[in-house]
């Protein structure tokens, strides 16, 4: 319905699915300072859950665009993307399929910055080196390929640290692409959150990018 312009009203379109994920997400952010179990980085600010994420656990490229599209429209702040775009964890611009989805979540992005709100996204989990000479077939070039949305222009993109503050060992990382880096925990010592009924621990850089969207939801 997001291209049309009509609501879907099927539950599949709204329904809680069974991940985790956004709700950690979510606790990472905003977890109420009750002295029960974990508090977010900005407790209490208020928080909206739109749902791009299927029950497949992908993220398509419409609905990545809808979704910040119509959270710029309903005057966010801030969104948060813990997800990359499917069908590819890493975008390869050369192809003109690619190319067009690359296309289409920049002009979300554009549009979503126009009206004042700040996008933040994690850097995916690949390890990969996302450096836009990498992709230019410069020496010791990485991937070929971009994260989307964390690898769009003036969207905050973010890698992930354990304890030790050194790069986890999953993170992607690029110059020119990451912003900033914030805790996403390694094995064993994971980031511990919300999930529905209590509470887990979780590692990624989509634990990294709540921790950046917290501390700029206290500034905002």
């Amino acid at each position: 319905g997001c291209l049309t312009g009509a609501p879907d009203r099927a539950p599949a379109a709204w329904a809680p699915t069974t991940s985790v994920h956004g709700t950690h997400v979510a606790g990472i952010i905003a977890a109420a300072d009750d002295g029960r179990g974990v508090t977010g980085v900005a407790p209490g600010v208020r928080v909206a859950s739109v749902k791009v994420i299927d029950d497949r656990g992908y993220a398509d490229p419409e609905a990545a665009v809808c979704g910040l599209m119509w959270a710029a429209s309903r005057h966010m702040r801030l969104t948060n993307s813990s997800f990359f775009v499917n069908p590819w964890t890493l975008s390869c611009i050369r192809g003109n399929d690619r190319g067009v989805v690359h296309e289409a979540l920049a002009r979300a992005v554009e549009y979503s910055t126009s009206a004042g709100t700040l996008n933040v996204a994690a850097a995916t989990n690949e390890a990969v080196d996302l450096t836009p000479s990498a992709r230019s077939g410069s020496p010791g070039a990485g991937s070929g390929c971009e994260a989307l949305p964390a690898g769009l222009r003036d969207v905050v993109a973010v890698s992930a640290v354990g304890s030790d503050r050194v790069k986890a060992g999953y993170s992607s990382y690029g110059l020119g692409v990451i912003d900033v880096t914030a805790p996403g925990g390694e094995m064993g010592e994971c980031v511990l959150s919300t999930v529905p009924g209590g509470y887990a621990p979780l590692c990624g850089t989509s634990m990294a990018a709540p921790h950046v969207t917290g501390v700029l939801a206290l500034l905002a």
